[in-house]
């Protein structure tokens, strides 16, 4: 992508061109500082991130689910 002129605002800030932004993945950017640049990173929001553990918390409750059978049965059985 083309580079781009930005002027700082009196109060400092800035204005990302509608081209940057349509490139974007999320309304977040992490700022640092390197070798006296800013650089911005998109940040991912956490709504992007649904389902990511979804197979974990599946496999852990069905792994819980049949430990917590296991006990009860072993409790409460009877002789």
């Amino acid at each position: 992508m083309k580079v781009k002129l930005i002027k700082l605002s009196g109060k400092g800030q800035i204005a990302i061109p509608k081209a940057f932004r349509d490139k974007l993945d999320s309304p977040y950017l992490e700022m640092k500082m390197e070798n006296n640049r800013i650089i911005l990173s998109p940040v991912p929001s956490i709504l992007s991130l649904g389902g990511i553990l979804n197979d974990y918390v599946k496999n852990r409750a069905e792994n819980e689910s049949e430990a917590w059978g296991d006990h009860v049965r072993e409790k409460y059985s009877r002789p």
